[in-house]
C-alpha cells in the first residue's frame, strides 16, 4: 500500500497522474492485472526510486508473477509527455513486445496514467542486459570478454544490485562456484568507471578485485570475484570485534597512500555540488525542510572551502557495503567513484553511514562510537598522516547527502526520518563549536586529530 506520508507529495504533482500508482505496490499490481489479465501479478515490492519533480518518477520493482520474481521498473511521466513515451516500434497504445518474459511483454504503456513499465531485461539505458538474459548471446559476450577462459563461457548470472537505467551488478558463476563480477553502466558513467578500473593496486593490507575485461560497446566491466564476508552484514553483530574496524581503517590508509593514480579531482566545489544535490532531493519531497537543508549545505560548504585543499586517491563512496573481510584480509570493492580528494571524505562517509544506522535503530549509539574510534585508530596507526581535522565536517556532509534516502528507501515515516537526519547534522556541527573554533583558528593544525568519545574532535 502507499505510504501515508506520500499524500502531500502526490497532491502537489497535479501533472503526473501516475505518481500515486507507481508509489503504491498494490495499485501497480492491480493496474498490471487489469492491463495484462493473463500475467498473474500477485505482489509487488519497491526496490529503487529516482524522482525528478514535475518531470518523472522512476520506481524499481520486484514483481511476484506465478511465484517467480520478476525485475521491472515503472516510470510515471508528466501527462504532456505521453505521446513521446512509446519507442519507435510501438506507436500505438498498449503493449510493446520488446524482449518478452513472464508478463508476456517487454514494455507496457498505461496511457491513462502516463506510466511506462519496462520488464527485465528491457532497460532504456542498459542495453547489454538483453545479452545476459539469453544463453546464446551471453556465451558469445563472455567469449569476447574472456577469450582465454573457456571454462567461464557458460557461466550463469545472479543479480547482486540493479538500479534501473543506471547500473546493474551481477555475479557470474560456473560449476566450481562464483568466478567474476559483471557491471553494466549507463553510457554517461562508463568512461569514468573504466578509467578507474585499473587506477589502484592491491597491497599487503588491502585487496582489490582485479579487472578481467571490458566492453566499450556494451558499457560493461568484468572483475574477479573476491571471497569474504560483507562487513555490512557483520557490523550489527554484537560479537564483531571492533578491532576488525581497525583493520578496515588500515586498509583505507593503504588506499590513500597510493600514488600516480589517473583519477579525476574531487575538489571543495565538487563537494559543494553534491550537497546542493542533496538539498534538491530534500526539497523535492519535504518542502518544509528545504530552508534547513539549504542552510546546512551552505554552512558545510563554507567550512570545507576554508580548509586547505588536500588531494590523494580516495574511494569516494566508502562504507560497510564496500568492504569484505576474509580472515586477516580486507577487500575494498567498487572503484567507480574513486577520485583525488580529501581523505576525510572516506572516513567521514563511513562514519555518516554508522550515524544513519543509529537514527534508524539498526545500531546502538555507544556501539557506533566504539566502531568509529576503532576505524580511526587503525587508520592513524597505518599512516604518518594524522586523522584529518575535517573528519566531523565530512561526517556531517555524508549525513546530509543521505537526507533524501528515507523517501527513496520507502521508510514509512520518511518525513520524520529526514528531519532526524538534519537534526543530527546540526548536532555534529554544533558539538564543541566546531565551526566557530575553525573560524578563530583560521586553519587546521598539523597534529590535530578527530576523536569520537569524550569532548575532543
Amino acid at each position: 500500500m502507499r505510504l501515508p506520508a506520500d499524500a502531500e507529495l502526490i497532491a502537489r504533482e497535479t501533472r503526473m497522474p501516475g505518481l500515486a500508482t507507481v508509489l503504491d505496490p498494490e495499485a501497480l499490481a492491480a493496474a498490471l492485472r487489469e492491463s495484462l489479465p493473463g500475467a498473474a501479478v500477485t505482489g509487488a515490492q519497491i526496490t529503487y526510486i529516482k524522482y525528478r519533480p514535475k518531470e518523472k518518477c522512476l520506481v524499481g520493482y520486484r514483481l511476484d508473477v506465478r511465484g517467480a520474481t520478476v525485475e521491472a521498473y515503472a516510470t510515471a511521466h508528466r501527462r504532456e509527455a505521453e505521446p513521446s513515451l512509446r519507442p519507435p516500434a510501438a506507436r500505438v497504445p498498449g503493449p510493446d513486445p520488446g524482449r518478452s518474459g513472464p508478463l508476456g511483454v517487454g514494455r507496457l504503456l498505461l496511457r491513462d496514467q502516463a506510466i511506462v513499465l519496462s520488464v527485465f531485461p528491457n532497460d532504456d539505458r542498459l542495453g547489454a542486459l538483453r545479452l545476459l538474459a539469453d544463453t546464446v548471446s551471453r556465451e558469445r559476450l563472455l567469449r569476447e570478454l574472456l577469450p582465454d577462459r573457456p571454462e567461464w563461457w557458460s557461466s550463469g548470472v545472479a543479480r547482486l544490485r540493479y538500479k534501473p537505467e543506471r547500473r546493474y551488478v551481477a555475479q557470474l558463476w560456473a560449476a566450481a562456484g562464483p568466478n567474476a563480477v559483471l557491471r553494466i553502466y549507463e553510457e554517461a558513467r562508463f568512461a569514468a568507471a573504466r578509467r578507474n578500473a585499473g587506477a589502484l593496486a592491491s597491497t599487503p593490507r588491502l585487496r582489490l578485485p582485479r579487472p578481467l575485461g571490458a566492453s566499450a560497446d556494451h558499457h560493461l566491466l568484468l572483475y574477479e570475484w573476491l571471497p569474504g564476508s560483507p562487513l555490512n552484514e557483520l557490523i550489527s553483530e554484537p560479537d564483531l570485534d571492533p578491532r576488525a574496524l581497525a583493520a578496515v581503517g588500515a586498509a583505507l590508509a593503504e588506499w590513500h597512500r597510493q600514488r600516480g593514480a589517473p583519477l579525476a579531482c574531487r575538489s571543495h566545489e565538487v563537494e559543494a555540488t553534491a550537497l546542493t544535490a542533496a538539498v534538491r532531493g530534500v526539497a523535492a519531497v519535504c518542502v518544509h525542510l528545504q530552508q534547513r537543508a539549504h542552510a546546512l549545505a551552505e554552512r558545510l560548504a563554507a567550512l570545507l572551502a576554508r580548509h586547505p585543499p588536500c588531494f590523494c586517491p580516495i574511494h569516494g563512496d566508502f562504507y560497510a557495503d564496500q568492504v569484505l573481510l576474509a580472515g586477516d584480509e580486507v577487500a575494498i570493492l567498487d572503484r567507480d567513484n574513486a577520485a583525488l580528494g580529501d581523505p576525510a571524505v572516506d572516513l567521514g562517509n563511513f562514519s555518516a553511514q554508522l550515524e544513519n544506522d543509529v537514527l534508524h535503530g539498526r545500531l546502538d549509539a555507544g556501539r557506533v562510537k566504539l566502531l568509529q574510534n576503532a576505524l580511526l585508530d587503525g587508520y592513524r596507526a597505518s599512516t604518518p598522516r594524522p586523522v584529518p581535522a575535517t573528519f566531523w565536517w565530512h561526517t556531517a556532509a555524508g549525513l546530509l547527502r543521505l537526507a533524501p534516502h528515507p523517501f527513496r528507501r520507502r521508510v514509512p515515516d520518511w518525513p520524520e526520518r529526514t528531519a532526524a537526519i538534519l537534526n543530527r547534522v546540526e548536532a555534529i556541527l554544533d558539538r564543541d563549536g566546531l565551526d566557530q573554533a575553525f573560524r578563530r583558528s583560521g586553519s587546521t593544525r598539523t597534529g590535530q586529530t578527530a576523536k569520537v568519545s569524550g569532548s575532543s574532535v
